[in-house]
């Protein structure tokens, strides 16, 4: 499979499992692939410095109904699969490629349209991460995760990770999307 079909199927597949999520089991089509992949957003943004009418297609993931319209008008869902990539990236100041370069994307993308980063990746052979704002991570996901859940956080690029199936196993998403939202309101 080349790398296009593999990001493609990784994004129809995360789609699924947070609709999963969000739904409590009962419905898998709450989200979608955005109409290509986000990019639409974002070379409306670049050309006439706003994609405010585009808003709804940042990143990699929409809603297609209500419940995932409104988990997707607070995050900025890029998806990635790659062969490789190393966590340690997160370490270093100022990585040219891999990870962090997803990392920045995200947030990137997030603040232009207003919402929060939230990149979902995995590597060959691994089970899929979720990183999110270290402000995200200390004020809403260090509340709802188990003590037993292990994360990392790296305040000097502003992320915090942790494995997909341990949040949504672990994490109600009502809890978590209230303490989200109730973070937004505080910033404002």
């Amino acid at each position: 499979m080349n790398g296009k079909a593999k990001g493609s199927s990784f994004e129809r597949t995360i789609s699924k499992i947070l609709s999963l999520w969000i739904s409590e089991g009962k419905d898998k089509d709450l989200l979608w692939r955005s109409h290509s992949s986000g990019a639409r957003f974002t070379s409306r943004v670049l050309k006439e410095g706003s994609g405010e009418s585009l808003k709804g297609q940042s990143g990699d993931l929409c809603g297609i109904k209500d419940e995932g319209f409104t988990f997707c008008s607070i995050f900025s869902i890029e998806t990635k699969f790659y062969s490789s990539f190393d966590l340690a990236d997160f370490l270093l100041p100022d990585k040219k490629q891999g990870i962090l370069c997803f990392w920045k994307q995200t947030k990137r993308d997030a603040e232009r349209s207003g919402k929060e980063p939230l990149l979902i990746c995995k590597k060959n052979y691994s089970n899929a991460i979720c990183c999110f704002s270290y402000e995200t991570m200390n004020l809403v996901l260090d509340k709802l995760l188990p003590k037993e859940v292990s994360y990392l956080c790296s305040p000097r690029n502003d992320a915090s990770i942790v494995l997909l199936f341990d949040l949504i196993q672990n994490v109600s998403y009502k809890d978590f999307i209230c303490l989200v939202q109730k973070k937004k309101r505080g910033a404002k």
